[in-house]
């Protein structure tokens, strides 16, 4: 690509690219050299989890390789594609050469149309129905193809102790994934089809143009009804951009053991029916298809975004976002704490507002409610049964107009009920919902391995329900005499 038509959505995807590549090279196996001190000169930058883990992947990248692996991938990447659009252009003109049945000068008009439009028609339905299937293209045999010839060819020519593969993987995941993929493999299929047409297209003309021919139909099992209206559809469009196609005479005069002088007359009018129903029916249609995937596809790599509820994510967020930062005190006389102000939070959270409304979702009975002070009328309480649920309900939609906490448990990870519930509540609230895990510092002594289990969990249930991972806040609750509320993630 040159460098004068590299865009911002371009630069802002390779980014997030780069930091997809890293995530891959690192998650089976150490972290990057140099990622230690590249976290702690990043303690007191700013931004959102994103925007640190793509900063930190870029300090990272160079050393790693990783532009220059991602460039190659994408190399041996176009020349596949490339190779792929030659041979599928190389195809049609084969079909449509054995369609012309060699060594006579009379062409079955409709099995020359459907060599060349009935497996392109077949081929479209089913790219149709896979958006209405799933919502969304998975990579199929033409995804998973590619993706194998691809990694077969970067393992052959890269040395054994390569991260090559990692990479490619990486590129992979991203490219044949999601809208991305969706739009990226449309593509390729309207690109390979319209080839296909093309190669057709040509043959036909090339064959026309050295020899004569006359165009007949036959049927054993149909009568003259079926095919004379459907030529009659297939010639309407032409007729009305002023093509020359066969009349109802000509139409009825060409059915296989008419007189050859008939088929004669008729001969350039078929000749035109057929490029025409090519170009129209099937060329042109391959080819707005492509352009919209093409804009789709641009809109989908300029909406991508890291799925920060990934659990390599969540680890590396812990260190880049530490949760010990306190935000809060201690009221004496209330023996609880009082969160602080907005303001005060960190600048990489998106700190909860004043007039937030808070729930609590089946805390436990050692837990005291609220675990912090709050004003008259933010309390919803604490849900730990159905009725609660239903009582619940009924409160979040009274405060509809003011954002909501919802706190849950740190100690446990979220069961299939309880995140059912979780998610009817943000779904139904229309303002901003915040999920504050709380952790009691006296009675959660779980291992850091099950802990990040959970919290990998919650964050996945966050990105489930549209909850953005800078409003998953982690309250931590000491119980002794040096009470303090934390908030991090």
């Amino acid at each position: 690509m040159a460098a004068a038509s590299v865009t911002t959505e371009d630069i802002a995807f390779s980014s997030r690219l780069t930091a997809e590549a890293v995530r891959y090279l690192e998650q089976d196996g150490d972290p990057l050299p140099g990622s230690e001190q590249v976290e702690r000169a990043m303690a007191g930058s700013g931004g959102n989890v994103e925007q640190r883990i793509i900063e930190r992947a870029r300090q990272l990248a160079p050393d790693a390789g990783v532009a220059q692996g991602l460039h190659r991938i994408r190399r041996y990447a176009r020349i596949l594609g490339s190779g792929a659009l030659v041979i599928s252009f190389l195809l049609g003109g084969f079909a449509a050469a054995q369609a012309f049945d060699q060594g006579k000068s009379i062409v079955n008009f409709y099995w020359l149309l459907l060599v060349l439009l009935g497996f392109n028609f077949v081929s479209l339905v089913f790219w149709l129905f896979s958006f209405w299937a799933s919502g969304t293209a998975s990579a199929g045999i033409l995804g998973q193809s590619g993706a194998f010839l691809l990694q077969r060819w970067i393992g052959k020519t890269s040395p054994p102790d390569s991260s090559q593969l990692q990479l490619t993987r990486s590129w992979l995941g991203v490219v044949l994934q999601g809208a991305t993929g969706r739009w990226t493999l449309s593509s390729l299929s309207h690109g390979l089809w319209t080839c296909y047409l093309l190669g057709g297209l040509l043959m036909i003309m090339l064959l026309l143009a050295a020899r004569q021919y006359d165009f007949v139909w036959e049927t054993t099992l149909l009568g003259p009804d079926t095919f004379i209206p459907l030529t009659e559809a297939l010639a309407w469009l032409p007729t009305q951009l002023g093509l020359p196609t066969p009349s109802l005479e000509q139409i009825n005069q060409s059915r296989l053991g008419a007189d050859p002088a008939m088929l004669a007359e008729a001969r350039q009018a078929w000749a035109s029916l057929l490029i025409a129903s090519l170009l129209l029916y099937g060329i042109l249609p391959r080819l707005l298809l492509l352009l919209l995937s093409r804009l789709l596809r641009r809109r989908a790599l300029k909406n991508f975004t890291l799925d920060t509820s990934r659990p390599y994510y969540v680890r590396l967020r812990q260190r880049l976002v530490p949760p010990a930062t306190t935000v809060g005190v201690v009221d004496a006389d209330d023996e609880k704490p009082q969160l602080a102000p907005a303001g005060t939070s960190t600048e990489h959270h998106q700190p909860i507002p004043d007039n937030a409304c808070w729930l609590g979702i089946e805390l436990g009975p050692e837990q005291d409610w609220p675990p912090i002070r709050l004003a008259a009328g933010k309390d919803l309480g604490c849900v730990s049964d159905r009725a609660g649920q239903q009582q619940a309900r009924r409160e979040v939609a009274q405060v509809s107009r003011l954002p909501l906490v919802l706190v849950v448990p740190m100690h446990r990870s979220p069961d299939r009920g309880m995140a059912r519930f979780i998610g009817e509540l943000i779904t139904a609230h229309p303002r901003d919902c915040w999920l504050a895990l709380l952790e009691n510092a006296i009675t959660d002594n779980s291992p850091a391995s099950e802990r990040d289990a959970r919290l990998v969990d919650w964050y996945a249930l966050a990105a489930r329900s549209n909850v953005e991972a800078d409003r998953v806040t982690q309250l931590q609750v000491d119980t002794n005499s040096t009470a303090g509320v934390k908030n991090g993630g």
